[in-house]
């Protein structure tokens, strides 16, 4: 399953929206955590999309990658129950918005 959040295209001035556009992306793998760390990392990243989740079910854990380049992502840092997660980056939409990754997890 994937989530994606994307702000209103009322706001978006161009027919297509850009990856600002859209401030995270999430995936839930159980099987797939391979194909999602590497074919769809690097997609995504290319893309721009600015943050991108991985919720690892059998390992219960999310990776948060942020800071897209090139192929991959500049940041990446893993995080388990007890953790949380904030859903905006300063000025966006979801600015001081948080998770508990139990939620994500459970």
């Amino acid at each position: 399953p994937r989530l994606l959040l994307r702000r209103r295209l009322s706001f978006c001035p161009e027919r297509q929206p850009l990856p600002a556009y859209f401030p995270l992306l999430l995936d839930s793998s159980d099987s797939s955590v391979h194909y999602d760390r590497t074919i769809k990392l690097a997609l995504y990243a290319r893309a721009g999309l600015p943050r991108y989740w991985i919720i690892d079910v059998k390992d219960r854990s999310v990776t948060e990658f942020t800071q897209p380049w090139q192929a991959g992502y500049r940041s990446e840092r893993r995080l388990r129950q007890g953790d949380r997660l904030a859903l905006g980056e300063a000025g966006s939409p979801l600015e001081g918005l948080t998770i508990d990754v139990a939620e994500l997890i459970s």
